[in-house]
């Protein structure tokens, strides 16, 4: 019932500003790469669960997220296979998925 439910933002963190980002529990988050490599540290609170891991795909227009233009005008990210069988926010919910 939150009114910034499936409302999105940005940041770009790098060398040059080093920012960095502090995401609360139950948050989805992800990230693109825009550099040919990229180191990425994650600080938690709690060991990793895959039982409590879940994927929301990265192009779901029900949020619409503005991913930044991706180098040789490709079309679409490189994924990991998870991240390609993620799911809409709509079948997560369906599910009774979210936290």
């Amino acid at each position: 019932n939150s009114e910034t439910f499936s409302t999105w933002t940005s940041v770009i963190l790098d060398s040059e500003n080093k920012n960095q980002i502090w995401i609360p529990e139950g948050f989805a988050h992800g990230f693109l790469t825009l550099s040919d490599e990229a180191i990425i540290d994650y600080k938690t609170t709690n060991l990793w669960n895959r039982d409590l891991d879940r994927s929301l795909i990265w192009n779901d227009t029900s949020i619409s997220i503005k991913w930044p233009k991706l180098k040789n005008d490709q079309n679409e990210p490189s994924l990991s296979f998870k991240d390609k069988n993620a799911l809409k926010l709509e079948s997560i919910i369906e599910k009774g998925d979210l936290f």
